[in-house]
C-alpha cells in the first residue's frame, strides 16, 4: 500500500514499517486489536463490541453501529488463525490488559493512538486501518460491489476511491516501466548511431589513404 494514500476525511492507511514496528512493541491484546481492525475492516465501535458468539467458522457477524447493516464477514486467513488459538477469556472477542473490553471505540482509538506514539509514529488513526482494509481489497482485484459487502457501505463512494486510487498507482508503475523502456531504447539509438559514425570515419579515412589513430 502506498503510505501517502488518504482519503477525503485525512485518515492514513498504516504501512509496512508502521504496522511491523505497532506489532513488534504491542502487548498482545493490542496486537490483537490492531488485527481485528485491520482484517475486518470494521469501525472501532463495531470491533469493540464484537464477541464469541459472532464468530461461527471463520465468519463473525456484525451490525454497523454507524449504518445498521447486518454483515456476516469473512475472516482473512491472518486475522482466522489467530482467533482461532486465541484463549476466550471474555464473552467479548476482543479485551483490554485487565481481561475487558474496551467501553467506547474512544478508548480504544487512544490506546492505539499512544502505542503509536511511544512507536515513534504520529499522524495515523484507529480508522486508518479500515482504509488498509479497503486498499488491499482493491489491490486484489476486489469489484467496488464486492469492497462495498466487505466494510459495509451503503454508498459506492469510498470503495470506488480504493479501486480509483490502487489503478492510479498501477499505471503509474505501468507508466514509469514504459518511461525507463523508452530512455534505454533512446540511448541504445544514440550508441548506435555514434558507433556507425565512427566507422564512417575510419572507413574516409581509410579511402584517402590516411591512417586510423
Amino acid at each position: 500500500c502506498s503510505s501517502d494514500l488518504q482519503d477525503d476525511d485525512g485518515h492514513l492507511i498504516w504501512p509496512v514499517e508502521v504496522i511491523d514496528k505497532f506489532d513488534g512493541w504491542a502487548e498482545p491484546y493490542l496486537r490483537q486489536y490492531r488485527m481485528g481492525l485491520h482484517y475486518t475492516g470494521q469501525r472501532g465501535g463495531d470491533v469493540v463490541k464484537m464477541k464469541w458468539a459472532d464468530y461461527e467458522r471463520g465468519k463473525i457477524f456484525v451490525t454497523q453501529e454507524k449504518t445498521g447493516e447486518k454483515l456476516w464477514i469473512s475472516c482473512p486467513a491472518p486475522l482466522r488463525t489467530m482467533l482461532d488459538a486465541m484463549p476466550r477469556i471474555s464473552d467479548h472477542i476482543f479485551t483490554n490488559s485487565r481481561g475487558e473490553p474496551y467501553g467506547t471505540a474512544s478508548t480504544l482509538s487512544a490506546a492505539l493512538r499512544h502505542h503509536l506514539r511511544d512507536c515513534g509514529f504520529t499522524g495515523y488513526t484507529m480508522h486508518g486501518l479500515r482504509k488498509n482494509a479497503g486498499v488491499e481489497l482493491a489491490l486484489a482485484g476486489c469489484t467496488v460491489p464486492e469492497i462495498m459487502a466487505v466494510l459495509g457501505h451503503k454508498s459506492p463512494k469510498m470503495a470506488i476511491f480504493y479501486v480509483q486510487q490502487v489503478n492510479k498507482e498501477k499505471l503509474a508503475e505501468t507508466a514509469a516501466a514504459k518511461w525507463d523502456a523508452h530512455i534505454a531504447a533512446e540511448a541504445a539509438q544514440r550508441a548506435e548511431a555514434k558507433q556507425r559514425n565512427v566507422a564512417a570515419r575510419r572507413q574516409q579515412i581509410r579511402t584517402i589513404g590516411g591512417t586510423p589513430v
